[in-house]
């Protein structure tokens, strides 16, 4: 009896207990832009170069020598933003490479609508609240051709101020968030990506078009994943004083579950 009794509590135990989060080193979300204004050719080119840059045996070597490795999910936004893979759990280098085949055959949602960088980055921000992850880091990674375009903002402003509030969301909870402008049709973009995408701590990696993003990514991804210093042609933002209050309750959900 005392034996049924012991079996039953523990089991309503378990029950009533939250499977803690599994430790890794790092969980980062990737960001990515499939507007309307980036073509088939421009898409397939993005979706390589995340492909070739996971089979970078930098990267792959890294990754196999972190503690409890890293967890990867893909966000893609045009008006709306979707998941385009899901959170993965890469630790060796077979793990590793079955992402980048994954990456290689990624299909591209949505209806090829505007730039709504707010709604990928807030797709993003759920998304690290709802895994089952828990990251001595959080990065997300946000690239595209172009300023955002929804929700109130057009792609003439300078600022964003519903993208600017996500981007502090973001880093109340915790998260670095790091751009990739695609400089081919929006010059100024890497500027706006400053004022209104990366957070503090946060850099900019410039792609000039989309044939020279597969070199940046890589690069990019590397920095991010080693947690190395960042290199001389990246745009690091300056500190900001929008960061203050990290204590909101709100916000505090969002934090891994430690």
């Amino acid at each position: 009896m005392r034996t049924q009794l012991f079996s039953a509590a523990l089991l309503a135990f378990c029950l009533a207990s939250p499977l803690a989060a599994a430790p890794i080193a790092l969980e980062l979300s990737l960001v990515i832009d499939v507007s309307g204004s980036i073509d088939i050719s421009e898409y397939n080119l993005q979706r390589a170069a995340y492909s070739a840059a996971f089979n970078l045996p930098s990267i792959q070597s890294t990754i196999a020598g972190l503690t409890g490795g890293i967890a990867v999910n893909v966000i893609q936004f045009d008006s709306s933003a979707f998941t385009a893979l899901p959170w993965t759990l890469l630790t060796d280098n077979a793990s590793v490479s079955a992402f980048a085949s994954s990456l290689a055959s990624m299909a591209r949602q949505g209806t090829n609508g505007g730039t709504n960088i707010l709604a990928g980055m807030n797709a993003s921000l759920a998304s690290f609240a709802g895994n089952s992850y828990d990251g001595t880091r959080m990065v997300m990674d946000v690239s595209g051709d172009g300023e955002q375009n929804q929700q109130g903002c057009q792609s003439s402003d300078t600022v964003c101020a519903a993208l600017q509030a996500v981007r502090d969301n973001a880093a109340r909870a915790g998260i670095t968030v790091n751009g990739l402008p695609i400089l081919a049709s929006a010059p100024d973009l890497a500027v706006y990506y400053q004022n209104n995408v990366i957070t503090s701590g946060g850099f900019l990696k410039v792609s000039a078009d989309f044939a020279s993003f597969e070199a940046a990514i890589g690069s990019k991804l590397y920095q991010e994943i080693s947690n190395a210093p960042i290199a001389p042609n990246a745009i690091p933002e300056p500190g900001s004083a929008a960061l203050l209050g990290l204590g909101i309750a709100v916000l505090a959900a969002l934090r891994k579950r430690r």
